[in-house]
């Protein structure tokens, strides 16, 4: 079994995102540099869906933390289904990239979250990085 020691902030950090009352429109957060981390991930949460409506969350890169160049780095998008009881406020929605498909020949090396809704809602984000290349490293057998 292999134990890693250490701080949940070795392993993970979470950055700023787009806050709006009306995501109808679609919102960007900061770009933040991706320097250490190997995979990047958007949250987007929507304290009130409407059945049938879509949410779209974006991960945005860059090549500096204006947003200069930016282009689309993976993407998700949820239609809300219109005859599921189940579904209850908020609704989350992800997207997930990796390092490997940043264009980092391109200069890419800032990422944003972005999140649009087919109505008009509120809604924020969060951009999480994770796989942090300089996280302590496993020990075998330590339990």
């Amino acid at each position: 079994m292999n134990i890693t020691h250490g701080k949940a902030t070795d392993f993970v950090a979470f950055k700023a995102g787009p806050t709006t009352a009306d995501a109808s429109t679609a919102a960007t957060g900061p770009y933040h540099s991706i320097s250490g981390a190997r995979q990047f991930s958007g949250v987007a949460s929507v304290p009130a869906v409407l059945q049938g409506s879509t949410v779209t969350v974006r991960l945005l890169q860059a090549t500096a933390a204006g947003g200069t160049g930016s282009k689309l780095l993976a993407e998700t998008e949820v239609v809300i289904p219109e005859d599921d009881p189940a579904i209850t406020a908020p609704y989350t929605v992800t997207v997930n990239a990796v390092d490997s498909a940043l264009d980092d020949a391109g200069g890419f090396a800032f990422v944003a979250v972005e999140v649009e809704t087919s109505v008009a809602v509120a809604a924020s984000g969060l951009l999480m990085l994770s796989g942090l290349r300089y996280s302590p490293e496993p020990q075998a057998g330590v339990q």
